[in-house]
């Protein structure tokens, strides 16, 4: 019975660690999940301000391809 007790009593400290490493865990991958909303929205905006500028490229190439 004492051996079961002290097995019981290992498994339960396992247990408990896990636990405690998927708190862990958990509370990373929330962090990273707000860093790549993050990244994302800066990229959205990048991405945004690039295809302006690309346009008005484009426009300022089409207005000036005769003037050579």
């Amino acid at each position: 019975m004492q051996e079961q007790d002290q097995q019981l009593d290992g498994v339960m400290h396992t247990v408990l660690n896990m636990r405690d490493i998927a708190s862990t865990m958990n509370d990373e991958l929330q962090d990273q999940s707000l860093l790549l909303d993050d990244l994302d929205e800066h990229v959205d905006r990048t991405a945004g301000g690039l295809q302006k500028a690309m346009t008005r490229m484009n426009r300022f190439i089409k207005d000036n391809e005769g003037e050579d």
